[in-house]
């Protein structure tokens, strides 16, 4: 199984975005919360996906799971009845900018620098790390 914190596809990421529109973010209460994560994690099972741990504010990459992709959907910054619309929008523009794989990890969690620079032969690529969150480049 593949975990959320690994280069999916943006195709798999597209396929995860739909079926998040058939959560339901009423409120912010925990009792909403663990409904929408059951959900999410059939939903990842049905994607071959580890639904992970239920950290919902990982320290560490192994942490990454399904409670933390779903606490990062409701700490969108938009009212509690369009994150899902937010989330679905931001993936697909993703798509439409090109871009292939996507691998997540909140801003909380660690991340390995060596992951971002990569060099196969005489073929240098760097790998591209998206934020919402601030960074300082060096």
């Amino acid at each position: 199984m593949e975990r959320l914190s690994e280069n999916l596809t943006i195709e798999t990421w597209k396929n995860i975005a739909e079926k998040v529109q058939l959560l339901n973010l009423r409120d912010y209460e925990n009792d909403t919360f663990l409904e929408n994560l059951v959900l999410l994690r059939g939903f990842l099972a049905e994607e071959n996906i580890d639904a992970g741990s239920l950290v919902r504010t990982p320290k560490y990459t192994y942490q990454i799971g399904a409670a933390s992709l779903l606490d990062s959907i409701y700490n969108i910054k938009v009212g509690i009845h369009h994150k899902k619309a937010a989330f679905y929008e931001t993936i697909f523009a993703l798509d439409e900018l090109g871009i292939k794989n996507l691998s997540f990890h909140p801003n909380q969690t660690f991340y390995n620098e060596s992951c971002l620079f990569e060099e196969k032969g005489s073929i240098k690529r760097i790998n591209k790390v998206l934020t919402d969150g601030s960074f300082v480049l060096t």
